[in-house]
């Protein structure tokens, strides 16, 4: 019974990483210091009201690693979670 609870929680787990990257794809890259631009003016961050991945508490890698889950082909949804 151990195993299989295992296996569950690990299914739903790789279903949340990936209905994240699914999420994160399709929010819009927030402008500013570092992307091109010198400066960001205030009012164009708060008409956008997209919030950051810090502000998400996302770090960088688990956005990209969650993206990449996200863009595999559901084919190989299957292979990773069983682990075969």
């Amino acid at each position: 019974m151990g195993y299989e609870v295992i296996r569950h929680c690990h299914y739903y787990a790789i279903m949340a990483e990936i209905k994240m990257g699914e999420m994160l794809a399709m929010k819009p890259r927030v402008p500013g210091p570092g992307r091109g631009k010198k400066t960001s003016a205030p009012t164009e961050r708060v008409l956008q009201d997209v919030p950051t991945l810090s502000e998400l508490k996302i770090t960088p890698k688990e956005s990209s690693q969650a993206k990449a889950l996200a863009a595999l082909p559901q084919v190989f949804h299957f292979t990773i979670f069983t682990g075969k």
